[in-house]
């Protein structure tokens, strides 16, 4: 083993060119940051070496090393390179492929020249910056991007305020209709009788031409109680959104008359009353939530902007009235590592 196998490659580390008298010069090329569009990957600056057999003027890098490793004198280290590298040459030129360890492969090209190959190790000790690659994936191009709507989410009193004019008119309903029961009561003697507490949409009354020709013919009425229950057996029904009343036993028949409920309307606010939304970020500056809001829209998320009562401005990748939708898009997402704090949020008029 010569001085070329033991010294060469320490030289690389500390010098851009290492000239080996009587055989050519190495020369290591500074290589600029560049983008692996294959891999989407960000490959940071590095170093790759070269073989140029035309550098033929000693710089007496080598010599020196030798020097002071091997004790000699500068003429005696001097010898020894040229001598070992006239014998490398020698066998290059004999067809032969020579390795020079730790640094590379020598042979002779297709035009007479010799040609180097560097070993895999060496180009990974001159890449060494102590950088890593990064992951940079292109951006999805938007023609017609939209803006993020800012929603100004109410107040939770005046929410609370309106559930509570609900239940008031609900209550309201309930003896409005009673009266209405009691009304058709009071009234089944009568020629025309609106056989409804549902108010009809006829301008006019059309009277019936029947007349009953006996008296076993004719309809009687007096099995039929006049007390006020319609009140209390609506009250039993709470929660049900349409129920059917007969007013002739006073009783819920399934062949009765058809009765809407003020229940339904308090049920369905309270349910348009919840949100669900999955939250990618809060802010205190608009602008700061507007940005973020318009990146989520490029990833193909239905982005919007709700404004709090304490001013900040929370960014949602989509909003839900289901929690169950809800849990599962939240988990879907948090796959992805740029989403991975992402996290739900419920409004309701309760708190």
């Amino acid at each position: 083993m010569g001085y070329l196998d033991t010294q060469l490659h320490r030289l690389f580390l500390d010098h851009d060119c290492v000239v080996v008298p009587g055989l050519g010069g190495f020369v290591c090329n500074q290589m600029a940051a560049r983008y692996d569009a294959s891999r989407q990957e960000l490959i940071p600056p590095s170093r790759g070496i070269l073989f140029n057999e035309r550098l033929s003027q000693n710089d007496g890098v080598l010599a020196q090393t030798v020097v002071r490793r091997a004790g000699l004198s500068y003429s005696e280290a001097l010898k020894a390179i040229e001598s070992e590298a006239s014998e490398l040459k020698r066998r290059v030129m004999a067809n032969q492929t020579v390795t020079i360890e730790h640094v590379g492969r020598m042979y002779l090209g297709k035009e007479g020249g010799i040609m180097f190959m560097p070993e895999e190790e060496l180009e990974r000790m001159l890449r060494s910056f102590g950088l890593q690659r990064i992951p940079l994936r292109p951006l999805k191009t938007v023609t017609n991007p939209t803006t993020a709507r800012v929603l100004e989410m109410p107040p939770r009193d005046a929410i609370k305020g309106s559930k509570q004019w609900i239940r008031i008119a609900a209550a309201i309903a309930i003896p409005v209709l009673g009266g209405a029961g009691m009304f058709v009561a009071d009234n089944w003697e009568e020629p025309v009788a609106l056989m409804s507490a549902v108010p009809s949409m006829h301008n006019r009354v059309i009277e019936s031409d029947f007349q009953p020709r006996f008296e076993e013919e004719a309809v009687l009425l007096s099995g039929i109680k006049t007390e006020p229950v319609f009140e209390s057996v609506m009250q039993a029904s709470e929660g049900a959104s349409v129920t059917r009343f007969d007013f002739t036993t006073e009783r819920v028949s399934s062949t009765g008359t058809a009765v809407v409920l003020a229940a339904v309307e308090e049920k369905s606010s309270a349910i348009q009353e919840q949100m669900i939304v999955l939250v990618a970020g809060a802010f205190a500056v608009e602008s700061n939530a507007m940005n973020l809001s318009a990146k989520l829209q490029t990833e193909g998320f239905s982005s919007e902007i709700l404004l709090q009562e304490s001013g900040l401005h929370l960014v949602t990748y989509a909003s839900f009235q289901s929690e169950v939708e809800a849990r599962k898009t939240l988990t879907e997402i948090r796959k992805d590592d740029r989403w991975s704090s992402a996290w739900m949020k419920r409004f309701k008029a309760n708190g």
